[in-house]
């Protein structure tokens, strides 16, 4: 439904792949369901870094509240569907596979079983390099609310040694660019 695999609702934050014209008057439409797939990632990488929550328990916690949702049956379809413990540690950058795994989980509690079929494993792959490649900026801002996202860029540099790693999950080992300076590898105006 509108390429929102995560039914993101509207907020004021203008997410990278947003459609300009909004028709859903409550969850954010994306251009491609790649793009959908990215929100939810940089959203579940922003409790990552931003509130060290780190679990399948944590995370769902935050992102489907009691006050909403049956949180303890969603964790437990999550765990279970995904096979990682509701307790291991996973982030987007150091468990990429394990983040897909999750991340298909979630699109099936969100959206039922038919929803696999259109968020194939190849457009969550894509999703999921995508959210990856833009980790150079991070995430922060996200309201209290976890469906209520204000975000905010916040250019961060990281260190070669992170951008190898990170050239490595997405590419496999072949040649690595030369890192550019900061100012000229974003973009003016760069959506989260």
């Amino acid at each position: 439904r509108n390429n929102n695999p995560g039914n993101i609702n509207r907020t004021n934050t203008q997410w990278e792949g947003m459609l300009d014209e909004q028709t859903d008057s409550r969850f954010v439409s994306f251009e491609s369901p790649e793009m959908g797939v990215r929100a939810l990632a940089r959203t579940l990488n922003t409790y990552n870094t931003k509130y060290n929550l780190d679990t399948i328990s944590s995370m769902i916690s935050r992102f489907a509240p009691p006050t909403e949702n049956d949180t303890q049956n969603y964790i437990k379809f999550v765990s279970d569907k995904s096979g990682i413990s509701r307790t291991k540690k996973i982030t987007l950058q150091e468990n990429p596979e394990d983040m897909k795994k999750v991340i298909t989980a979630m699109i099936e509690m969100e959206g039922g079983s038919d929803s696999i079929k259109y968020f194939t494993p190849s457009v969550i792959n894509e999703g999921v390099k995508l959210a990856l490649e833009s980790t150079a900026s991070q995430d922060v801002g996200i309201d209290e609310d976890p469906q209520q996202a204000t975000i905010e860029r916040i250019p961060v540099r990281p260190d070669d040694e992170t951008l190898g790693a990170a050239w490595d999950i997405l590419y496999g080992n072949s040649t690595k660019p030369e890192p550019k300076p900061l100012v000229e590898s974003l973009k003016p105006q760069q959506r989260p």
